[in-house]
């Protein structure tokens, strides 16, 4: 792994997790936050008192009440994702889409640019939408089956 600024980085899985870090951090510590809230609820400890397993108390009340709250963070966590991924590339000199918005002033293209940013943000709502549909899936086969 070299992260010389005059040399293409020959590791990529350093900045992917660089990238992927804070997000992950964020969306776990609301998920935990909700569920910790979540679970000291009186349905949720009488569904313990009737002697309800914990994976049917998981799926069928927790994850329900979970999800709209990850539902609703799910764009802040990809719009940070996208930040970290401004900041990733120009630090650590990876060559992606970014690297045309930051290219050198001299030759700078404002369609070039304008053409990238629309990228990452069709890359942004695809994201969106294959995390929506995961969650959807999810919840059809595991909540509802």
């Amino acid at each position: 792994m070299t992260l010389a600024p005059d040399k293409p980085s020959t590791a990529l899985w350093f900045p992917i997790l660089i990238l992927s870090f804070a997000p992950t951090l964020y969306l776990l510590k609301l998920i935990y936050g909700k569920y910790y809230q979540i679970s000291g609820e009186d349905y949720i400890r009488t569904a313990l008192a009737k002697g309800m397993g914990k994976f049917y108390i998981n799926f069928q009340h927790v994850f329900k009440n979970i999800r709209s709250f990850l539902v609703a963070d799910l764009k802040k966590t990809i719009s940070l994702t996208v930040g970290n991924l401004f900041i990733v590339e120009y630090l650590l000199n990876v060559q992606g889409l970014t690297y045309y918005v930051f290219f050198d002033r001299a030759n700078y293209e404002f369609q070039v640019a304008m053409s990238c940013l629309f990228i990452v943000l069709i890359e942004a709502l695809i994201v969106y939408a294959l995390i929506r549909l995961f969650l959807y899936l999810f919840e059809k086969v595991f909540v509802y089956a």
